[in-house]
């Protein structure tokens, strides 16, 4: 039937695409103020339901070919960051990429909220980063743009646990249980994840925006100083965060007016990281240590809350890059941070049995976008095994409807686990050599199923 003997042609060239040679993909980590890139090639695919330790493996067989960073106040546009990257890149491995270096994938974790695949940069003057422009402009296959934090949520499976985490409770580990991480650093992040049949989805939240509750009268004081500054009411991200801290600083410095050193005071209130100052003189500061100590003993009670919302038997990440600065203070048992994440009440045991862990690298939404770039590439390669098994019995023979519906079925369920941009390739095959009604209902099909599958 010439109907799937041209489908199975227009596989075969797919196939023939996605084959052993170098494949390549593109992850970006898109911050605020930085914009970081990595262009990674690859060869191996990736199984039908990968394990945890399977994605280890093979992202870190994967070669990174180039890899930097950009200030964003440097540039004009996102589009031209990435134009300056893909062009860096080229330059730095030739004569080693080809000259029609196509990338297949690319991932960019954004941080900001993601609708219809873009997101709007208010604080970078009105930058719009679109995955469509960004998918024509550099001839890229599929874009995917996703939240940061829920990239850093797809990191924790790419990390090497014995290495590059810190137990601080071992807890009851139940791989089908949902997984949750918080992270502080610029901002406060929080998002959750539930594990699927073959892999896992990533949920956003705004857990960062909910009130701060105080738990002492201390605290209460702090959150009438917060209510004035900001007129009214006062997030978690107020206090835990980069920013946070400087705002506990700022609340100590009007307690404790004579405990201020004047030059590191005008340093901290003066200068756009005034966070960084206030952790490198903890040790030697009296406001300085005041302040981190009251923002990792609040740091430490909202990880609980997490705890409690979620109740992560698959495990709570603590993530961002305050945690594995302050490690020391973390770990510690009687430290203001594990008093009041262990603080809960009546359902203290219950949070006694959650798996709590710190993750030291400080890379992990850059990782989650790797390894989503990866599982996109490798999705739209599967398309081309599944449907050329689908489609071999049909490569000979007649052309009547009734073998051709029968062949239709097969291919709606060889099909079902594929990606919209593949299947169309495909179709566009199938499509230039349809030769019967059955043929084109099948087209139909399989289309619907592609846009359920993907939406």
């Amino acid at each position: 039937m010439a109907f799937f003997r041209t489908a199975a042609s227009a596989i075969s060239g797919l196939n023939a695409a996605t084959s052993s040679a170098p494949r390549y993909i593109l992850c970006a980590d898109i911050g605020g103020t930085n914009a970081r890139f990595s262009l990674y090639s690859f060869t191996e695919s990736l199984p039908a339901h990968p394990t945890r330790a399977d994605l280890v493996r093979l992202v870190a067989k994967h070669q990174c070919l180039y890899s930097t960073q950009y200030k964003n106040e440097d540039h004009s546009s996102f589009i031209h960051i990435m134009e300056l990257f893909v062009k860096e890149a080229r330059e730095s491995q030739e004569p080693h990429l080809p000259g029609n270096l196509r990338i297949e994938s690319a991932c960019l974790a954004v941080a900001g909220p993601v609708k219809d695949n873009r997101v709007n940069f208010t604080n970078r003057g009105n930058w719009l980063i679109d995955a469509v422009e960004i998918a024509a402009r550099f001839n890229i296959a599929r874009v995917e743009l996703l939240n940061d934090f829920v990239a850093n949520g797809y990191g924790i499976f790419t990390l090497r646990e014995d290495d590059e985490c810190r137990v601080l409770q071992e807890g009851s580990f139940d791989p089908r249980a949902p997984i949750a991480c918080i992270g502080a650093g610029t901002g406060l992040g929080e998002c959750f994840l539930v594990p699927t049949e073959d892999f896992v989805t990533t949920f956003p939240t705004e857990g960062g925006h909910v009130e701060f509750a105080p738990r002492s009268d201390e605290q209460m004081k702090l959150l009438s100083f917060l209510h004035k500054k900001f007129g009214g009411r006062v997030s978690i991200e107020r206090v835990v965060s980069g920013r946070g801290l400087v705002n506990v600083y700022e609340f100590f410095r009007e307690e404790y007016p004579d405990q201020r050193d004047a030059l590191l005071d005008a340093k901290i209130m003066s200068e756009s990281e005034g966070a960084r100052s206030i952790s490198e003189n903890a040790s030697e500061d009296r406001l300085c240590q005041r302040s981190l100590d009251l923002m990792l003993e609040i740091y430490g009670m909202e990880v609980g809350c997490v705890a409690l919302k979620y109740i992560p038997y698959g495990g709570l990440y603590i993530a961002g890059g305050i945690a594995p600065k302050n490690i020391h203070r973390l770990m510690d048992p009687h430290s203001g941070f594990q008093t009041a994440m262990h603080d809960k009440g009546r359902v203290s045991d219950l949070l006694s049995q959650i798996p709590i862990k710190v993750v030291m690298a400080e890379d992990l939404g850059l990782r989650g976008a790797h390894l989503m770039a990866f599982r996109s590439a490798a999705r739209s390669s599967a398309l081309g095994r599944t449907l050329s098994v689908a489609l071999k019995p049909y490569q000979g023979g007649g052309d009547d409807a009734e073998g051709a519906a029968a062949g239709g079925e097969v291919v709606l369920q060889a099909a079902a686990p594929a990606s919209t941009e593949y299947a169309s390739m495909a179709l566009v095959g199938v499509a230039s050599g349809m030769a019967s009604a059955a043929g084109y209902a099948t087209i139909l099909l399989m289309q619907r199923l592609f846009d359920r599958y993907n939406k």
